[in-house]
């Protein structure tokens, strides 16, 4: 169910079960801006990172922000964090469905990140690959990670192929300095 509550910002209530059984989780869709005041209760060092979002979905349960997943800058990078207490629940699968969903919808082509590859590796790494069809752009040995591209339309798969073009001829020393240097901007911007 979607209610408008401005241009920018509208909640989404979904009620869906979780591992215990229970309902009343739902999503609210914004920016970092409109949606600081869920975040209060978050870790310090992830809220820059979600202020920072010119996309924020946060998960709801019980009136409690548990989980929430930012995209921000120019590259649409992404954040997700969900409260210890809330993990290996799904939440994690349904924020990241939400905001794909979302983000389709305001009109993004592809969103990026960077994600470790033991999570790469598992289960929820095959799910991104092939229900997403995430494409690693370069794998980062220094950072035991990768740096991965989610194309959500045809712009975004044109968006991928030039990404791993320009990554391949780039030595990876210099592109950690580029990543580093891209996620500290993101988080610099208002």
């Amino acid at each position: 169910m979607l209610r408008a509550k401005n241009k920018q910002s509208y909640s989404c209530e979904v009620d869906r079960p979780h591992s215990s059984g229970s309902f009343g989780m739902r999503f609210i869709v914004g920016d970092g801006e409109q949606l600081k005041g869920r975040l209060q209760d978050f870790p310090a060092s992830w809220v820059g990172d979600f202020l920072t979002s010119k996309m924020l979905v946060i998960a709801v349960m019980n009136d409690a922000s548990i989980a929430a997943y930012g995209i921000r800058g120019l590259l649409n990078v992404t954040s997700l964090y969900v409260k210890r207490e809330y993990r290996h629940r799904g939440i994690a699968r349904q924020i990241r469905d939400v905001a794909f969903n979302e983000a389709r919808r305001r009109g993004m082509h592809f969103l990026t990140g960077e994600v470790t590859f033991r999570l790469l590796s598992s289960k929820y790494g095959r799910v991104l690959s092939s229900e997403f069809r995430c494409r690693v752009v370069k794998s980062l040995k220094k950072r035991k990670s990768a740096l991965i591209v989610f194309p959500l339309t045809m712009k975004g798969d044109i968006a991928y192929v030039f990404l791993r073009m320009v990554f391949s001829i780039m030595p990876s020393k210099l592109l950690e300095a580029i990543s580093s240097w891209i996620s500290r901007r993101t988080l610099a911007q208002p």
